[in-house]
């Protein structure tokens, strides 16, 4: 799935959730860059920075990262897999922003 077509679906899922999303949201628990947790996702933004990739930019590749992952979970009506998310995130930290769009377009199934 093409990540344009899998950010329709997600938008589709979030809209069924809203409420729930909403009510997370304002508790600030969606905040994982001040939280540090998983590390992961601040190793992976403090490298995409470092590169001088902004800050919006960076959260939207955390979000193409996590999105396929989030859409699946909700897909299959299964535990959200966070070892993969973290061993995804490990696995772009290195990249180049316009690498990790390409390599998340051609392969589907990372």
């Amino acid at each position: 799935m093409k990540t344009d077509e899998m950010f329709g679906e997600l938008r589709r899922f979030h809209r069924e959730h809203m409420h729930m999303i909403w009510e997370v949201a304002k508790t600030g628990d969606l905040d994982v860059l001040e939280a540090k947790e998983p590390i992961e996702t601040y190793q992976f933004y403090n490298s995409m920075r470092k590169q001088k990739v902004s800050h919006h930019d960076t959260v939207h590749l955390v979000d193409a990262i996590l999105a396929p992952l989030v859409l699946n979970t909700l897909q299959q009506r299964r535990a959200f897999d966070l070892e993969k998310y973290k061993s995804l995130l490990k696995k772009c930290k290195g990249k180049k922003p316009e690498k990790i769009m390409e390599w998340l377009d051609r392969d589907p199934e990372w």
